[in-house]
């Protein structure tokens, strides 16, 4: 079993008692995983990370800031998670089986603003019929400084269907 530290806020978690790190394992461990593969900028040596993970490593993948649209994002989360699997899979003697992607299910996208992002996907583990819950708001507002307009996203919303 692999062994990895618990983590709240991007910050490891100890014990109050005794300062020593907690470990998480199955279906919370799966859920740490996920998000961690999420939140990690993409790095190709590696096989893992996802290219959302900051407007940087996006617009170094797709050239410009208005490819951020919901098929966009939904087919980089789905990247991000197989990548993920693909390396579980590579390591299958490590992990117990409430530890490990079996299935990814469908990620729905939500725009919220001209700048904002809602995406959840549910991971289903070997082990068990529990989906683990994954779920991030992208804001790009904070990204832009006041005098890039022009540069902003459509006031449209969009939803490039080619992507899945």
């Amino acid at each position: 079993m692999a062994i990895t530290l618990k983590k709240k806020d991007g910050d490891i978690v100890v014990q109050s008692s005794n300062g020593r790190a907690l470990y998480v394992q199955g279906n919370e461990k799966l859920a740490q995983d996920s998000s961690d593969s999420l939140l990690t900028d993409y790095d190709p040596e590696r096989g893992y990370g996802s290219i959302i993970s900051s407007i940087e490593t996006a617009n170094s993948n797709r050239g410009i800031i208005g490819v951020f649209n919901r098929g966009f994002i939904r087919q980089s989360v789905r990247d991000a998670l197989e990548r993920l699997q693909s390396l579980q899979l590579s390591r299958s003697d490590q992990l117990t089986s409430f530890e490990a992607i079996s299935e990814i299910q469908a990620v729905r996208v939500y725009q919220t603003s001209r700048t904002g992002y809602v995406f959840v996907v549910n991971v289903v583990p070997f082990g068990g019929l529990d989906r683990i819950p994954t779920s991030f708001k992208i804001n790009l507002r904070h990204q832009f400084l006041p005098n890039s307009k022009p540069n902003l996203p459509g006031g449209v919303v969009t939803d490039d269907t080619t992507l899945g």
